[in-house]
């Protein structure tokens, strides 16, 4: 008996209009904002520079740009801005299928430049950190690399393994994260600046992975992923860090899509609320290709695992109270070894017993980015989140009409409740400054028992119900010495109401890039995170005694 997971070999069709020579162009879209204080750049100099003749464009007073009719394939493009460092960006790949849009942003220069000098480079400056106060171990990743890596599979969990020091652990169904030999439940994951539980199907309570990812590369956005030293602002996490972030719909027109694959069957909507408003709305629903697959053929003794997962983003902007985004994440899945009701087909003792597993992720969230002023905005979200996992296995009992008897049942259910704001302010071209509060509540109920097949008392490993408080806040500085030379220092502190514990946890990071060769860097801090909350309620008894 095997169970079926075809997760490395992926193909992927897509049912749409048949091509004709006027799709073999498409239009690249953007817009261009100063990395620290996110304010829109108006005037900045957009030039794709590998099609004759060049062609160039200029951002608008919202920092958007355009080009229309540009041929697909892969393409370089410029920006630059004046009293801004220039940044290139190489082997953005255009599709006939859809628009392509950019959010890029700037660094301004701590050097006083006599005039703007646009160069082009190959030192992969594309893949540096979305995030403007990171400054060492971190990179960003964007869609198209979750698929171009080998046995990447559209997973984002998957397509880092390919990054130096980081491995799966050798188990590709659990597919859990080791970064530089950390344990994989120090992984933090976050979707749109907050906090979620570990979004992969078919992962353990309390793992951080699982043989296939509910985030659909669909509606993915360039994305961060930190593998040590991150900046204050992270902290619950000891290894690694996933910060996603969910691309916005289509701003101008209506689009639908239909897609088969190895990984799911996909149907996404996506387009304006309201005509010329700029706000968007993005779906995605994919169900198990392989439970549909099922219907159809099933070897036996396969066991086909049932999975199917919804993403969405809503995004309105206003011109007085800033810009508000709804966003959400939600998974299921099962999967069940069932018995063979014939005891004469029985040669081990599990062969009798039947095994089912499932599991539930969902997470809303609302947050808004408003600036006080050009140098200064403040982001808030709100969220609420639910991970529910169940286990249980049953004997059948030749002598009972193959009656199916429990002989071991695990429940685990957290609903969490998370609060997060942020104030950031940019002081001038070298300093910095962020600042930000995370308050979580969770309710938990945990039940693990187990018993002899042939005896009607169960023993109880856990059974709790109950909720608690985890407060965390942080303080970080980052300062530009100069262009070349930058130091990122802060601190977080976070407090566990549930045992009244606490951790100070300085971080301090140093970059200089020597030359467009190379970089020198060096990081140090301390990081923590409680344990899985079953930690902290498991007894262990022998007869009537605790010990």
């Amino acid at each position: 008996m095997k169970i079926v997971f075809l997760s490395l070999t992926v193909f992927l069709i897509t049912l749409s209009a048949i091509a004709t020579e006027q799709s073999l162009v498409q239009n690249i879209k953007g817009k261009v904002t100063d990395k620290d204080s996110k304010s829109p750049l108006i005037g900045a100099t957009v030039i794709i520079t590998d099609i004759s003749p060049i062609k160039g464009t200029v951002s608008d007073l919202d920092g958007n740009f355009r080009f229309n009719n540009i041929p697909i394939g892969r393409h370089t493009i410029q920006i630059s801005y004046i009293s801004y460092k220039s940044k290139t960006l190489e082997g953005i790949y255009l599709s006939s299928g859809k628009e392509l849009f950019l959010n890029i942003e700037l660094i301004e220069s701590t050097t006083q430049l006599k005039e703007a000098v646009i160069k082009a480079n190959g030192n992969g400056k594309q893949s540096q950190p979305l995030n403007e106060m990171a400054t060492i171990s971190a990179r960003s990743f964007s869609v198209e690399e979750t698929g171009r890596y080998a046995a990447g599979a559209f997973d984002p969990a998957r397509m880092v393994q390919s990054f130096a020091g980081v491995t799966n652990a050798g188990d590709d169904i659990r597919n859990e994260i080791v970064i530089r030999g950390n344990s994989p439940r120090g992984i933090l994951w976050r979707l749109e600046g907050i906090e979620i539980p570990n979004p992969n199907h078919f992962g353990d309570f309390g793992s951080s992975g699982g043989a296939i990812s509910m985030l659909s590369s669909s509606t993915l956005a360039q994305s961060d992923f930190y593998t040590g030293a991150f900046p204050a602002e992270y902290g619950n996490a000891t290894a690694g860090v996933f910060d996603i972030r969910f691309r916005n719909g289509n701003q101008e027109k209506r689009e639908y899509s239909f897609m088969i694959g190895i990984l799911g069957i996909e149907a996404a909507a996506e387009g304006y609320i309201k005509p010329g408003s700029k706000s968007s709305y993005l779906f995605n629903y994919r169900y198990s290709t392989l439970d549909v697959l099922s219907l159809f053929y099933k070897p036996l003794g396969d066991i086909f695992p049932t999975y199917q997962d919804l993403s969405f983003k809503i995004f309105i902007p206003t011109g007085k109270f800033g810009t508000f985004s709804v966003f959400g994440l939600g998974g299921k899945n099962f999967i069940e070894e069932p018995a063979i009701e014939d005891s004469s087909q029985w040669e081990y003792d599990w062969d009798a017993s039947n095994y089912s597993s499932g599991q539930f992720v969902g997470v809303i969230g609302l947050s808004n980015l408003y600036h006080l002023n050009n140098n200064t905005y403040i982001k808030s979200i709100i969220s609420a989140s639910q991970n529910k996992y169940f286990d249980e296995s049953f004997m059948h009992i030749p002598e009972n009409n193959y009656e199916k008897r429990p002989y071991d049942l695990t429940t685990f259910d957290t609903k969490t409740i998370r609060l997060s704001t942020s104030l950031t302010h940019k002081l001038n071209a070298k300093n910095t400054l962020r600042t930000g509060f995370i308050a979580t509540y969770r309710d938990f109920a945990m039940d693990y028992k187990f018993r002899n097949p042939d005896s009607l008392i169960w023993n109880n490993v856990l059974n709790q119900k109950g909720d608690y408080q985890f407060y965390q806040t942080y303080l970080q500085w980052k300062y530009n010495f100069n262009d070349d030379i930058q130091i990122n220092s802060g601190f977080h502190y976070s407090y566990l109401e549930l045992n009244k514990t606490w951790s100070l946890e300085p971080r301090i990071s140093f970059k200089w890039n020597v030359n467009h060769k190379n970089i020198v860097s060096a990081a140090a801090g301390i990081h923590s995170m409680p344990e899985n909350i079953t930690t902290y309620y498991t007894e262990i008894t022998k007869g009537n005694e605790e010990r």
